[in-house]
Order: C-alpha cells, then sequence, then structure tokens
C-alpha cells in the first residue's frame, strides 16, 4: 500500500490494521508537525477528514491500494475556516427571514431553489465549524451556546431541517414559512456565537 501526503511518500511506523488506524497514525505524525489533513482519497475515492471512522469503518488494509493526503498549516487552516465562516453566517439570519417572507407570499414556489442552496450553505458552515473545532482539539458537544448545550442545539437544527425538507417536498409552503421564521431564523443567529468560541479558542492557541 502506498501512503502519499502532499505529494510525496509517506513512511507509517507500526503496521496498522484498517485504513482509519493508517489515517490516525498519518494525521497524528501531521499534528507532531503542527499540520493538519484537509483532503482525503482512499484508491481514489474522497472521504472527509473529520468522519475517517465513521467512512471508512473497518476496512481492513490490505484491501487498500493506495492513501492520499492533503495536509495544511493548523494556523492557517484554522485562519481560512474561520474567515469563511466570518463571511457567510451573518447572512443566514436575514436569508431564513427573507425566504419566510417568500413562502408566505402570493409565489412561494420561488422560495424553493433558494432554500435547497440555504440547507447547502448550512451544511457547509457546520462542516466548516466541525473542522475548525477539530483542528484546535476542542468538542463542540462541550460547548454552550445561548445556554443550550451545543450538542442538543444541533440536533434541533438537523430535526428542523428535516422537517422543513418533508415540507419542501409535500409543496407546504405555510410550513415551511413558519419553520425558517420561527425556529431556523433564531437558531441562525446562533451560529454566531459558535464563530465566536472558536475565534476565542484560536486566539488563546495561536495569540
Amino acid at each position: 500500500m502506498d501512503v502519499i501526503v502532499d505529494g510525496a511518500n509517506f513512511p507509517i511506523g507500526s503496521e496498522p490494521g484498517t485504513a482509519a488506524e493508517a489515517l490516525a497514525a498519518v494525521s497524528d505524525a501531521l499534528r507532531g508537525e503542527g499540520r493538519a489533513m484537509v483532503a482525503v482519497k482512499v484508491d481514489d475515492s474522497p472521504v472527509r477528514p473529520d468522519d475517517l471512522t465513521t467512512s471508512l469503518g473497518d476496512r481492513p488494509l490490505q484491501s487498500v491500494a493506495r492513501i492520499e493526503v492533503e495536509s495544511k498549516d493548523i494556523p492557517a487552516l484554522v485562519e481560512e475556516c474561520l474567515n469563511e465562516l466570518e463571511q457567510h453566517v451573518p447572512e443566514l439570519p436575514g436569508i431564513c427571514r427573507q425566504l419566510a417572507a417568500v413562502f408566505q407570499s402570493a409565489q412561494p414556489e420561488e422560495g424553493f431553489e433558494p432554500f435547497e442552496r440555504l440547507a447547502r450553505i448550512w451544511e457547509e458552515i457546520k462542516r466548516r465549524q466541525a473542522l475548525a473545532a477539530s483542528v484546535l482539539e476542542i468538542s463542540l458537544d462541550e460547548m454552550t451556546i445561548g445556554g443550550v448545550p451545543a450538542a442538543k442545539q444541533l440536533k434541533e437544527l438537523n430535526d428542523f431541517l428535516h422537517e422543513a425538507a418533508d415540507a419542501l417536498d409535500a409543496n407546504d409552503c405555510v410550513t415551511l414559512g413558519d419553520l425558517l421564521e420561527y425556529e431556523l431564523a433564531p437558531r441562525a443567529e446562533a451560529e454566531a456565537e459558535v464563530v465566536a468560541l472558536l475565534q476565542e479558542q484560536a486566539q488563546q492557541r495561536f495569540g
């Protein structure tokens, strides 16, 4: 099996038993150099660096021919994530309320495609938050956002997004409008606090 990190062969000390263990060894070695994985391919199939165990399961190492990893300097990676979050998070509450108004209007169908874009943007925001937290070696689940545990808040957000997706499939514009205005917009406002907490952690670590 070939392990390639940033275009160069990467030796792994002890022989791991699974692909997930091999990548964990690469991740540990990179962290020792002040770097973190930003992109992973296993036999040309992309794998999310923050979801290695779930994605790969117990896949035996002998079933893998090639692992490719791209890495980035940790402070630079955190700065990039936080800059992107700062750019998009403040827009979320306004977008939710604008879409709520569209679904409550005489032409609610105009909100279908923008809502799907909103869901994709929100998914990417949560992914970026998780990546920054992972690199900073902190647990978002242990944070409290607006007096509510972050794990509970994330579950509620996902539940409401799924409910909104079901309403979208059913062309239930009344429910969509209510969810956007009364449930999703307030949770969009809380995302700014998540970013602020990540920025505080980054400041403490990197100065």
